[in-house]
Formats: C-alpha cells, sequence, structure tokens
C-alpha cells in the first residue's frame, strides 16, 4: 500500500515506462503538480484490483496520464476492477480504458478559468484531454456515484477523441 506520501508530480509513484499495478492501496497521497497518487508519463500502466481514495493533486486526484514532450507519446492507462473515491482533481491524458471499475464521490474543481478555457476542464471522475484525434476513451461495465465538477461533466468529460461506454 502506499499511504500519505507527497512530490511535485506523482505522489506516489512518477513512471516513464511500463508498469502494472496488481491489489494495491493507494490512499492520503498528494502530488502539487499532477498526479496524486500516480504520474504516468508516456508509458503504459496497468492496474488492476485496487484502491484510490482521497488522493489529491492540482490535476488527476488520484492518476495523471501524460505526453512525453521528448518522446512524443501518450501515455496508456488499462484500469480494471478498481475503485477511486474521494480524489481530488482529475484523471487526465492519452488512451484510456476501465473495466469493472467504481468511482463514487470524487471531484474536479477549479477556481479560475478563462471563459475560453471552460470546455477543457471537467470531469468529477474521469478526465481525458486527449489533444489528438485518435485517443480513445472506453469505459466498460463500471459504476459513477455521486461525481461533481463546478464545470463540465460531473462524472466524465472527454475533450477530444473517440469514446466507447457500455
Amino acid at each position: 500500500s502506499f499511504n500519505s506520501n507527497s512530490s511535485v508530480v506523482g505522489g506516489a509513484i512518477a513512471t516513464t515506462g511500463d508498469m502494472d499495478i496488481k491489489n494495491s492501496a493507494f490512499s492520503g497521497n498528494i502530488a502539487k503538480s499532477s498526479g496524486g497518487a500516480i504520474y504516468n508519463n508516456s508509458g503504459t500502466l496497468n492496474i488492476s484490483s485496487s484502491t484510490f481514495d482521497s488522493n489529491n493533486a492540482e490535476s488527476g486526484g488520484a492518476i495523471v496520464n501524460a505526453i512525453s514532450s521528448e518522446k512524443n507519446k501518450y501515455g496508456t492507462a488499462v484500469i480494471n476492477d478498481s475503485t477511486f473515491t474521494n480524489n481530488t482533481a482529475k484523471i487526465a491524458g492519452g488512451d484510456l480504458t476501465v473495466t469493472g471499475s467504481t468511482f463514487k464521490n470524487n471531484s474536479a474543481n477549479f477556481d479560475k478559468i478563462a471563459e475560453d478555457f471552460e470546455l477543457l476542464y471537467g470531469g468529477g471522475a474521469i478526465y481525458n484531454m486527449g489533444l489528438k484525434d485518435n485517443t480513445l476513451t472506453t469505459i466498460n461495465n463500471s459504476k459513477f456515484e455521486n461525481n461533481s465538477t463546478n464545470v463540465n461533466g460531473g462524472a466524465v468529460s472527454i475533450v477530444s477523441g473517440n469514446v466507447a461506454i457500455s
């Protein structure tokens, strides 16, 4: 388990490579900037049967899935059978697949947003900016309950790319 860790990015873990996380708990981790629990920069992140509770960051309360400017490659995150509760901010980034997971009481609230940029923020539980037309967000057999934001998409906000929900 990863409890009460802190950093500028990736309160518990920051990675630029591929990573598999199974049967793990992330609680009370804080990142000043991005990825309260995990910051994935251009790698493939596979998460299964894990919990994320009360993690916090300016961007990505639980997880940030980012692009590497050096590698010009987006991160990919695959999340299965995991639970996200009481995290503050959002999940953001490249390709994202979520299956059999629960998102409850997560929030993404923004103090100051220029009117021209309002559509670029939101997603109490999941926010995927994409930044490329072929970004894919897939959500299967998952539950969203009591998630909120003060801008767009109380549970999910997808800025660009393709979305498949079943």
